[in-house]
């Protein structure tokens, strides 16, 4: 996650030469790579139901198949 998060600042950085244009795609790209993470590996389909609107999160992942 870090070294995608480094490579997509340094991408904007080098395009824009403005560190605040350049955080926040770089925080995006962190959220979203942490989020695949935490529902690819770590919280079982038990809990993703738990959480709230669960059942369509769970069918979003299952459509995108990132769950079995």
């Amino acid at each position: 996650m870090a070294i995608l998060t480094k490579l997509t600042y340094m991408a904007f950085y080098k395009f824009t030469a403005s560190m605040m244009i350049s955080i926040i795609p770089a925080v995006i790209i962190a959220v979203i790579v942490y989020g695949l993470i935490l529902f690819m590996f770590i919280l079982s389909e038990d809990e993703v139901l738990a959480l709230p609107k669960g059942a369509m999160i769970l069918s979003v992942l299952k459509k995108a198949h990132l769950v079995k």
